[in-house]
């Protein structure tokens, strides 16, 4: 459950392309398959994208945001714990910047209660060392994250 989000000018099919292709580069691992609402934003250019990369696209029933309980839910903390908070800006550029280190407090050092008070980042380390024993991978990944998160 390690959270990635991007401000975007439009809501559009190329942005959410753009932003799949950001989320390729942040994570360590080779994504197979995804599911998104129906969004306008999710066809287009990202569902061409998709299948040019062999990736299976799932879309969720209309108006059951259940389907997507953990994205609705990430969405509402960082409207809590950022947005409300912090406020937006006029500027997309400042606004990635906060969110870039929210994220990085999101994924690195807020304890969530659905992981057991555990980060995002500790449970994907638990999970590689449970399923892969292969720490070196681990390090680099865990190196990944941070140089992407830490952008600025």
């Amino acid at each position: 459950r390690i959270g990635f989000a991007k401000v975007y000018s439009t809501k559009s099919s190329r942005s959410g392309k753009r932003f799949f292709q950001e989320l390729e580069k942040f994570l360590p691992f080779k994504i197979e398959k995804v599911q998104t609402d129906n969004g306008s934003e999710f066809i287009g250019e990202l569902e061409d994208y998709l299948k040019e990369r062999g990736i299976e696209h799932y879309f969720s029933y209309p108006r059951s945001p259940k389907t997507n309980s953990h994205v609705e839910r990430f969405i509402q903390t960082v409207e809590k714990e950022l947005w409300m908070i912090e406020g937006t800006e006029p500027k997309i550029d400042e606004m990635n910047r906060k969110l870039f280190r929210y994220l990085n407090f999101y994924n690195f050092v807020r304890p969530h209660q659905g992981l057991g008070y555990k980060t995002p980042v500790e449970k994907f380390e638990e999970y590689i060392k449970k399923h892969q024993g292969v720490h070196h991978v681990l390090n680099e990944n865990r190196r990944n994250l941070i140089d992407f998160i830490n952008f600025d």
